[in-house]
């Protein structure tokens, strides 16, 4: 493959903390670009803060290195990357959300980011004044269909379908051996 928006990471510039030899060989790369990761991560952060509500202590995608986006999608389109990081860090948001919340509570939220997918892929005018993370989802729908509309709606559909099928849905204390845990774990991490 050749890389075009990438760069290595030195690796002494990173820790492996006891896991030498776990990944001999795998080297590190980073955007080129990775502030844009940043600007978008820092935006949903500032986002949410005033259209949802407060944050404490949260770091989400940002480390002092660079971000998660910019780290594990290290040949992710320049224009794309702001957009991405700002949907990572929306869903890591969420995530906080529904992982503080009963069962009941974590499945209504999830239920309702179904519903603004649907909206998103029915139709581009996706808008409510009076709620935040709707306001977030449609700002990153609008952003996604600029850039490439056939991408944005096949994402929007692998994104409604991870919140319907995964996302929490499952709690990880109903789980009672590694066997029973690790599918669901795959599945909740992504697989969709």
């Amino acid at each position: 493959m050749e890389f075009q928006y990438s760069r290595l990471v030195d690796p002494s510039y990173y820790q492996l903390d006891g896991f030498d030899g776990l990944c001999d060989g795998v080297f590190l790369r980073e955007h080129i670009d990775s502030i844009i990761g940043d600007i978008g991560a820092v935006r949903a952060q500032e986002d949410w803060q005033k259209l949802v509500s407060p944050l404490d202590d949260f770091k989400g995608s940002l480390a002092p290195r660079s971000n998660f986006v910019a780290m594990t999608i290290p040949e992710c389109l320049p224009e794309r990357l702001e957009v991405f990081s700002y949907a990572v860090e929306f869903a890591y948001l969420h995530d906080d959300v529904t992982d503080t919340v009963d069962r009941k509570q974590s499945d209504a939220e999830n239920d309702y980011m179904v519903q603004v997918c649907r909206e998103g892929l029915q139709s581009e005018d996706v808008y409510s004044q009076s709620d935040g993370k709707k306001q977030m989802q449609t700002q990153i729908f609008r952003k996604m269909m600029t850039v490439d509309k056939d991408r944005a709606m096949v994402s929007i559909e692998a994104w409604e379908n991870f919140v319907k099928t995964a996302a929490g849905r499952q709690r990880d204390d109903t789980f009672k051996t590694l066997e029973e845990y690790i599918p669901y774990r795959i599945l909740d991490v992504g697989e969709t």
